[in-house]
């Protein structure tokens, strides 16, 4: 369904996807919106798993930075997650995003407050913003990375590396 692209995911279609009714699926997610705000409640359970373990590894010195940050491009390209979040933003569906910012707000949060961090502002910090280049660029990575790559005449899989690299210098969260 998501190769038609997130439009597509209308209760009609997923009834039909699903093999029940169109009275049956409204029953039970009660409008599309609901639907997607399930959908995107999912996908946010995979994308801050893949970043709370992206934040975690990046504190191991041995962590191949480039391998973490193609773990989170993955996350978003998985299912269509990175096209599906964006096409919600762009239609103004911004209550089916909540249980994303929720999700990422929690996993976040709980990365920072960790033993290994709270004592140090410094390390608050820097996990913050590893997240949140991870995030931004792993989407943007998801909705037009390859014809980016090709626009401006690099190799792909150069977007993953640059943001490794803003990465590394930022990771004040790896233990000293």
């Amino acid at each position: 369904m998501f190769r038609a692209g997130p439009e597509a995911i209308t209760m009609p279609a997923v009834a039909k996807e699903l093999g029940m009714s169109h009275g049956n699926l409204t029953h039970h997610f009660g409008s599309i919106g609901a639907l997607h705000a399930a959908l995107v409640d999912q996908m946010a359970q995979e994308l801050a798993t893949a970043v709370y373990a992206a934040v975690r590894r990046l504190r191991d010195e041995r962590a191949d930075p480039i391998a973490v940050v193609n773990a989170v491009f993955e996350a978003f390209d998985n299912g269509g997650a990175g096209r599906l979040i964006s096409w919600l933003a762009l239609s103004d569906n911004m209550d089916a995003l909540k249980p994303l910012f929720k999700t990422i707000t929690t996993a976040v949060g709980e990365l920072a407050d960790d033993d290994h961090c709270k004592s140090n502002p410094e390390l608050v910090s820097a996990t913050r913003q590893n997240a949140l280049v991870l995030l931004a660029t792993g989407l943007g990575n998801a909705l037009i990375g390859d014809r980016l790559h090709a626009a401006v005449g690099v190799p792909q899989g150069m977007l993953a590396k640059l943001s490794a690299l803003n990465l590394i210098p930022r990771t004040a969260t790896r233990r000293r």
